[in-house]
């Protein structure tokens, strides 16, 4: 399997175009974003592979529900279990796929450059 590595974080598809002009292989990049908008642009204008992430918790008291599942082994969500498995798919490690999801759920658009 081939590891990737965050090449960069970024706040908008225009950042990572300029960047994407600069490097010599487009394929050896992947965007991880959660905006859907963002990543059509960058698709259309970069050709590079981008990974959308969409794990949002419920808006019912997420502190509590997290404060309460805190202590359990087994107390993940199973879509959050999801996209964490889909972005160590893509050669990142469990810290570096929590690292990368927080993020996306910011908002942020992560440039991952891989082996």
């Amino acid at each position: 399997m081939a590891e990737s590595k965050v090449a960069g974080v970024f706040s908008s598809a225009d950042e990572i175009i300029g960047k994407a002009a600069d490097a010599s292989s487009a394929e050896s990049y992947i965007v991880v974003c959660r905006d859907s908008e963002e990543g059509d642009k960058l698709k259309e204008k970069t050709g590079l592979q981008v990974e959308m992430v969409k794990h949002s918790p419920s808006n019912d008291g997420p502190v509590f529900r997290n404060l309460a599942t805190a202590f359990e082994p087994d107390g993940e969500e199973p879509a959050l279990s999801s996209v964490l498995g889909r972005l160590s798919d893509l050669g990142l490690s469990d810290v570096d796929a929590r690292e990368v999801l927080g993020y996306a759920e910011d908002g942020l658009l992560v440039l991952l450059k891989t082996n």
